[in-house]
């Protein structure tokens, strides 16, 4: 996940919300700034994990790139390779507006700016 995932302008992390209402422990990875990556696949398979969760995040779609599905694809893989029944759960883009643009960064090509 990205600076969402983070906290960015939260009290609690989602991670943590959910983590504690499910008396779960919740490892946060989510970081500032941070795109799907399919290197990311192996690193995060490599944590033994009872789930997975991936916010695509808005860094994803940011600057009208709406495609994200190869590299999450890619990722998802990585993932799989070493934990192949751990659930996973990819929670999607949030909506996101640019300064000066009411529809989004993605309306162009019906990627989900809405308006």
């Amino acid at each position: 996940g990205d600076s969402i995932t983070h906290g960015y302008c939260a009290e609690t992390p989602y991670p943590g919300l959910i983590g504690r209402l499910n008396n779960w422990t919740a490892i946060n990875l989510g970081w500032g700034g941070i795109r799907v990556t399919p290197r990311h696949g192996p690193a995060l398979g490599a944590i033994p994990a009872d789930l997975i969760s991936m916010l695509i995040g808005t860094n994803d779609y940011g600057g009208g790139n709406c495609e994200v599905a190869a590299g999450l694809s890619e990722t998802l893989d990585g993932i799989r390779e070493a934990q192949p029944d751990v659930p996973l759960v990819v929670i999607t883009m949030i909506v996101r507006r640019e300064a000066g643009d009411p529809h989004g960064d993605c309306s162009s090509d019906g990627g989900g700016g809405g308006g």
